[in-house]
């Protein structure tokens, strides 16, 4: 995962635009205290609430430490949000 850089959003473009061009794509969601979930982007709202499929939860070292379902992340958590297939 650290191979991995975020998308560059063009100028005059909104980053909720781009995001939600990702729904239905393989994420990468890294939070502001160094953990990192993967998983099938759902849905995104207004605040920038990830819902997030299939998730998997990744502490700040890479290592997986679990699995889930679906998950809801908070948008003020997050730090940053990529399509690691794209990156």
């Amino acid at each position: 995962m650290q191979n991995l850089k975020p998308f560059q959003i063009e100028t005059g473009k909104k980053p909720m635009e781009e995001l939600l061009k990702l729904i239905g794509s393989p994420v990468l969601v890294k939070l502001k205290n160094g953990m990192s979930y993967k998983g099938n982007l759902v849905k995104i709202d207004n605040y920038m609430n990830i819902y997030l499929q299939n998730a998997e939860e990744y502490d700040d070292n890479e290592k997986q430490i679990a699995s889930y379902g679906d998950i809801i992340i908070r948008g003020n958590n997050i730090l940053y949000v990529i399509n690691p297939s794209l990156a």
